[in-house]
């Protein structure tokens, strides 16, 4: 897992809470390469179900009306 930008910690039906991470990961956009960032369970699991955001403030901000995540911060 790569250095998290933002922690937090997200309460999965099965496993209960979990910590998660805000990680960047390098994609393509109309044929440029761009950065983006997702939220992902200490297990390598994406959680949340959230498109991938532009920014780490962008992510945190995406999760905040979701109510399986808590004490979101920045790392």
């Amino acid at each position: 897992m790569s250095k998290p930008l933002a922690t937090a910690l997200f309460n999965d039906v099965w496993a209960g809470l979990v910590p998660a991470a805000v990680i960047p990961f390098r994609t393509k956009r109309n044929g440029q390469a761009v950065t983006r960032y997702r939220w992902q369970r200490e297990d390598g699991q994406a959680c949340g179900g959230h498109t991938p955001a532009v920014s780490v403030e962008v992510a945190m901000r995406g999760v905040t009306w979701d109510q399986r995540f808590s004490n979101v911060k920045a790392a």
